[in-house]
């Protein structure tokens, strides 16, 4: 928060600087109007332009509102002495100055109205707002002279009001843009210089003064276009300071010419006020035609900054997400690719290629598919979207996605299709690793899930693995009540086996049996290591009857085996159980034990079926 010095230290400077701009209005005031009165008086004391108001209305529009106080009085001291000085009596004076006050006060007070149009020359509704409120200005100014001349000296007329009012409007049109324009660019003027080159502008203004003086330093012919054609040369090249400067400098030229006889209005017949008529008339033809021009080419200047500023950024933005856009003309079948989409060929900036062309840049495996997706498109014009790969120049594949709709002209008809290109060559990798992965992933835990239920030596199901197929049987058999059996079998005397041959051997015999089980079972039925020699068979859909052949066959396969040199053979006693719906695994497995040990105490090398 500012503390109580600040406040009066900024308000000080605010006062000295508002003293400033009154002095120097008050000055340039008097001295406008002192020349405009002494170069270029019409018949009825009014001159043909009069700048002082277009200081004042700028003035206004550029100070502080706590300033404009001191402006207007400064005006009005600088108004009262050069009517005086100009020999108007006092009433006169008085009123004009009146008038004068009142035309830039009118003018101001239509512009900075909360609300009110912004002071603009870059553009047509800025120019109009600006011209309107001049106007208005100038119509108040020309009928408050105008009543103070009949209240004088009864010589008011049409023709005076008239002669005021382009005066005055002359006056804020051609001198307050220029005002404006330039405490604009001296508060821009790092930005500006670098838009307007100084000797350029010299050089435009010199041959509008050039053409202006070869124009109104004679009289034998009426060639007023010149100077229309120099001040367009002038609107051309410097914009809407060319066009007010350049009016202004034709003003200047014109008036001057005129006070001393000279000039194409002094062929103008009735006198020299319709000659200054004619100049003044003339001027705001050329200032309605130059700034709207100037403020259409300023616009067009800034549109097109904006737009290279919008590809530019588009370009950055294709780049980043290497994104490129496409266009295709259904009529002479000719292509349109955005920067982007050159780099995603592999090709430099250019014209791009034909249609077929196009086509044939992708894979040979993808050509015709694309081709046909494009041509359905363009039949039916329906959006499409595709992958493919494009095989750049170089040989390197880049993978790519296309998304595409008809485009319409403003008719609403069909003039060709627009669409996106993108390049995922990186996305494609991150896919094709992510997919490794996964696999691998797959692989490692399909892999550790086997090592998990599977018993290494064997290679059949662990304890773990057919505990669990037997729960899952059980559930079946729970729910369609379907025979199930379970057997459990061990090799006979496997100890001697270890004791006399190794245990070497006796993993070996291990292996054999497992072999010749798996080999003995039927497609449905499983067999497992349930630890040391003991093994156990499940047998889905199996009665009693089926369950004593499976385990007859595997037990008979068993004792086949073997015989070889350090392959002793081997018998197997068997134990089976039936399920029913009460048992639980334990239960069934409890039964399928006993039934084992049964045939083991009746001599072994037998299935026993449970009680």
């Amino acid at each position: 928060m500012a503390s109580d010095p600040d406040r009066a230290h900024d308000a000080s400077e605010a006062s000295f600087t508002g003293l400033i701009w009154s002095v120097v209005l008050g000055l340039s005031y008097f001295a406008t109007a002192m020349v405009s009165l002494y170069l270029t008086r019409g018949a009825d004391g009014v001159a043909t332009m009069w700048p002082p108001s277009g200081f004042l209305f700028a003035v206004l529009l550029l100070v502080r509102r706590r300033a404009m106080a001191g402006c207007m009085v400064a005006a009005g001291v600088a108004s009262l002495a050069a009517n005086l000085f100009a020999g108007n009596g006092v009433a006169n004076a008085v009123g004009f100055t009146v008038a004068n006050l009142a035309e830039a006060w009118t003018a101001m007070a239509l512009l900075r109205r909360p609300g009110g149009p912004r002071v603009s020359f870059v553009n047509p509704a800025g120019v109009i707002a600006f011209g309107r409120s001049a106007a208005a200005g100038a119509i108040v100014s020309a009928v408050l002279a105008t009543v103070v001349v009949a209240i004088t000296t009864h010589g008011a007329s049409v023709r005076f009001f008239l002669s005021w009012l382009t005066t005055v409007l002359l006056g804020m049109l051609l001198v307050a843009p220029m005002v404006l324009l330039s405490a604009e660019m001296w508060r821009a003027r790092k930005r500006t210089l670098g838009t307007i080159r100084p000797v350029e502008a010299m050089l435009m203004l010199a041959l509008v003064a050039g053409v202006a003086a070869a124009t109104f330093l004679q009289s034998a012919l009426p060639i007023l276009f010149l100077p229309m054609m120099a001040i367009g040369a002038a609107v051309f090249r410097l914009g809407t300071i060319g066009a007010v400067a350049g009016i202004l400098v034709v003003a200047v030229v014109g008036s001057v010419a005129l006070a001393f006889g000279q000039g194409p209005p002094t062929l103008v017949a009735g006198g020299r006020d319709m000659q200054v008529l004619f100049l003044q008339f003339y001027l705001l033809t050329l200032f309605a035609s130059a700034l709207p021009t100037a403020a259409l080419l300023a616009g067009r200047n800034r549109l097109q900054v904006e737009l290279a500023e919008k590809l530019r950024l588009l370009s950055l933005a294709e780049r980043a997400a290497q994104i490129g856009h496409w266009r295709v003309d259904t009529v002479r079948r000719e292509i349109f690719w955005s920067p982007e989409v050159f780099r995603i060929h592999g090709l430099p900036l250019g014209n791009p290629p034909a249609f077929e062309e196009a086509v044939n840049a992708y894979h040979p495996d993808d050509q015709a598919r694309v081709g046909r997706i494009v041509e359905q498109a363009l039949a039916d014009g329906l959006p499409f979207e595709f992958k493919a790969r494009i095989v750049r120049p170089d040989g390197s594949v880049c993978f790519v996605v296309s998304r595409g709709e008809r485009d319409y002209s403003s008719e609403d008809s069909a003039i060709g299709l627009f669409g996106l290109i993108q390049d995922v060559s990186a996305q494609m990798e991150v896919e094709r690793v992510l997919t490794d992965a996964r696999e691998t992933a797959e692989r490692v835990a399909s892999a550790a899930t086997i090592m998990a239920e599977t018993d290494q030596l064997t290679g059949l199901a662990n304890r773990r693995k057919i505990l669990h197929l037997i729960d899952r049987a059980m559930e079946v058999a729970r729910g369609d009540g379907s025979a199930l059996s379970v057997a459990i079998f061990d090799i006979d005397h496997f100890k001697s086996i270890n004791d006399t041959f190794g245990h070497a051997v006796g993993d070996q015999v291990l292996c054999r049996v497992a072999r010749a089980t798996e080999a003995a079972l039927r497609a449905t039925d499983a067999v497992g290591r349930f630890g040391g020699e003991e093994f156990v068979l499940l047998l889905p859909r199996a009665t009693p009857e089926a369950a004593m052949a499976v385990a007859e066959r595997v037990r008979t396969a068993i004792q086949a085996g073997g015989g070889g040199p350090g392959a002793p053979r081997v018998t197997t006693s068997i134990g089976i159980a039936l399920f029913t719906p009460e048992d639980t695994a334990d239960l069934l497995l409890h039964r399928a034990d006993t039934a084992l040990y049964a045939a083991k105490h009746n001599g072994r090398n037998q299935s026993r079926l449970a009680a």
